[in-house]
């Protein structure tokens, strides 16, 4: 995992501050941090991201797929499904701490 500066996502608005990569050809820079260009996916909210060049966050757009290999599509539909179940924890305890 790779320290970040902290980012916010589009979506859910929550700090975004670490990364792990996924995909060994992922545009990088320096000690791992993403580049422009680079996926990643909110952990919070499920929100696939890319990475832009003012190294701010945007939600992804169908044009940004379309270029994709079929190995990167399954790699962020699997990280998208890898923390579903996570939030599913974290929203089912946050409903039971406001009780």
């Amino acid at each position: 995992m790779t320290s970040l500066e902290t980012l916010t996502c589009p979506r859910c608005a929550k700090r975004i501050d670490a990364a792990t990569n996924i995909e060994a050809t992922a545009p990088q820079i320096g000690e791992g941090q993403p580049a422009p260009g680079a996926f990643c996916v909110c952990m919070y909210c499920g929100a696939v991201l890319c990475v832009t060049p003012e190294y701010t966050l945007r939600p992804v757009e169908a044009a940004d797929l379309e270029d994709l290999s079929d190995v990167t599509r399954r790699q962020l539909l699997t990280a998208v499904m890898t923390f579903d179940p996570w939030r599913a924890k974290i929203e089912a305890s946050r409903a039971t701490s406001t009780r």
